[in-house]
């Protein structure tokens, strides 16, 4: 029996798997998929607040600074306000 056969097949099996699952990571970046995780990562999609400026909304607010501005899915001059209680 000749082992270095066997051994070429399990490699050829192991970078089969890895080529289909890089496949379907560029489908799903590739088909809008990547877009929802954003949105549901940002400001909003965390379920909080877009605003100039905490102090305006109704109700106690803190700024979340991570999800600020544009990278926050918020306007440029924004904040994003979480509500506290």
């Amino acid at each position: 029996m000749n082992k270095k056969a066997q051994g070429l097949s399990l490699h050829v099996i192991i970078i089969a798997v890895l080529a289909i699952l890089v496949l379907v990571l560029l489908m799903y970046i590739l088909t809008d998929g990547f877009t929802k995780f954003v949105k549901t990562t940002s400001c909003e999609g965390l379920g909080n607040t877009c605003a100039d400026s905490c102090a305006e909304l109704e109700g106690t607010y803190t700024v979340d600074t991570g999800n600020s501005g544009t990278d926050g899915g918020c306007e440029a001059d924004q904040v994003c306000c979480v509500k506290v209680g």
